[in-house]
């Protein structure tokens, strides 16, 4: 992203341009490990049994615990509502690294 107007350096203008950028990163964010984990499921399928962990290793940056979550991120909902957005980064984070046995709706 170019920026290319210099920066104001009013706190509470400033304060409000983070959190209108903080909103469109949650959002772009759930959007693209969503699609991310649509696509892992459906690797999954194609797949041979007992390749998938293999494939992901050799394939992408993140591990395969990673790519495990982000197909659960997909699987809580799966109609794609647009308007599903984790409600906070840190709350996101947090979802991504639950052990796997954890209820990620409830959470």
């Amino acid at each position: 992203m170019a920026e290319t107007t210099e920066l104001t350096k009013d706190l509470p203008t400033l304060t409000v341009e983070i959190k209108i950028l903080e909103d469109s990163l949650k959002q772009e964010l759930s959007r693209y490990v969503w699609e991310i984990g649509k696509r892992l499921n459906e690797a999954k399928n194609i797949l041979r049994h007992g390749t998938f962990t293999s494939w992901v290793e050799e394939n992408f940056e993140f591990t395969t615990q990673y790519a495990r979550r982000f197909m659960a991120f997909y699987s809580d909902n799966p109609k794609g509502n647009p308007g599903f957005v984790l409600p906070s980064l840190k709350h996101f984070f947090e979802l991504i690294q639950l052990p796997s046995d954890i209820d990620r709706a409830s959470f």
